[in-house]
């Protein structure tokens, strides 16, 4: 039976909300809240796709984060100073022989830097960063591993179904992360793909490390990652006597005030 125009539409622009909402919808979700099959579901995708409202990727749709958040270069020319001693706090956390994940965060890449200067014997760093990857490729004593999905190029950062699904071969010892903001209740990021990958970073990880510049403390991005419960590190240039509001009783980390 054929659907009436108007239906079909609204619809569609249900479903731009929907991923305008979530960032990232797996297929099988998309059928699921709207109540449609696999093939419909690919049919309202792919026209979405060429009205350019969205970017398909394996197995289910990515808004165009790519577009609507600052770029990776724009982002690193941001508290150059801060980052850099965050990075180097950060450094000196790794341990011979671990593995590490390193985000795509421009924090994350000062850290990287003070790492390529300052080698830790036998590191295993896992990342979705090509920047990272390509900074730290060919550095003695130190092996790559850059996760599978789509490249995200203004970003310079991997995402996708099979980001998650290849980051589930590796047992990550230190996890180096930054957010958006942070306040009391925790953590905060700028897109729901983001946090979703975040979080199944911090599922694999023996220890949580965040790396946090003191212009986002007291700030909340879109999208809430996780509570303090859930960091045992926490780096920042934040003026140390402001810190301790953040902790309070869920967090029992350390914290680097520097």
């Amino acid at each position: 039976m054929k659907v009436a125009y108007e239906l079909v539409n609204a619809r569609r622009e249900k479903l731009a909300q929907m991923l305008q909402d979530q960032a990232y919808i797996p297929i099988s979700n998309v059928c699921a809240q709207l109540n449609i099959s696999e093939a419909t579901a690919r049919r309202d995708l792919a026209y979405l796709e060429a009205n350019q409202r969205i970017v398909r990727t394996y197995g289910g749709a990515l808004v165009e984060y790519n577009q609507k958040f600052p770029s990776f270069l724009e982002r690193q020319q941001v508290e150059l100073k801060g980052k850099k001693k965050l990075g180097k706090v950060a450094r000196d956390l790794i341990i011979p022989k671990s593995t590490c994940f390193f985000d795509a965060g421009t924090t994350i890449y000062a850290l990287a830097i003070e790492l390529k200067q300052k080698p830790v014997e036998g590191v295993k760093i896992v990342t979705n960063s090509l920047p990272i990857a390509e900074l730290m490729t060919g550095v003695q004593g130190i092996e790559v591993h850059l996760l599978a999905g789509q490249y995200l190029h203004r970003q310079g950062v991997i995402f996708g179904e099979a980001t998650i699904k290849t980051l589930r071969f590796y047992d990550i010892d230190d996890a180096f992360m930054s957010a958006e903001g942070f306040d009391q209740k925790g953590l905060w990021n700028s897109d729901a793909t983001v946090v979703e990958f975040q979080r199944q970073v911090i599922r694999q990880s023996s220890r949580k490390v965040f790396c946090l510049g003191a212009e986002k403390m007291g700030k909340r991005a879109p999208v809430f990652l996780s509570d303090w419960g859930n960091v045992n590190v926490l780096i920042s240039d934040a003026i140390s006597s402001d810190l301790p509001v953040y902790s309070q009783a869920q967090f029992k980390g350390k914290i680097f005030s520097i």
